[in-house]
């Protein structure tokens, strides 16, 4: 199931125009974090050029991860004490210029987590059937009344 992200995220793609323009608008953000800076941006600073190939090994395995031991992974697995950390300590570069508050996360806090079942969101969109999560999150799709999108073809 996550084998197509896996191969993107470990081998790359092409940075087009809109990544590039993405990360640029993101610039001062991912600047101010030296782990996201070393991601996003080349040594001068600026996002990698149109044409460029894009990895991402970190999230190839992450996903690795998951694909092998399932979303329990996230909760109790070697990738929660991973999150905690990133919460408890931003690591904000000595020149960043926006304020990083470390977050209160536990690991108890992971392992207690229910993740509640919910019906997905469904909308037709030029003929296809389009699901979701189900509200509330941070999916879902806005539809007028009726079933129908809020935006038309």
């Amino acid at each position: 199931m996550l084998k197509a992200g896996i191969n993107v995220a470990r081998n790359g793609f092409v940075v087009d125009q809109t990544f590039f323009d993405q990360t640029q608008g993101a610039l001062d953000w991912f600047n101010d974090i030296p782990t996201t800076a070393a991601l996003y941006l080349d040594p001068d600073g600026t996002p990698h050029d149109v044409g460029t190939t894009f990895r991402n090994p970190d999230l190839a395995h992450t996903y690795e991860l998951i694909a092998k031991h399932g979303v329990k992974e996230l909760y109790k697995g070697e990738i929660a004490p991973a999150i905690v950390d990133t919460v408890q300590h931003p690591n904000p570069a000595p020149t960043a210029n926006h304020v990083w508050r470390s977050g209160l996360m536990t690991l108890r806090d992971l392992k207690d987590y229910k993740a509640k079942k919910r019906k997905p969101t469904h909308v037709t969109y030029r003929g296809l059937d389009v699901y979701s999560m189900g509200p509330p999150s941070s999916g879902g799709l806005p539809s007028a009344p009726m079933g129908r999108p809020l935006f038309e073809p």
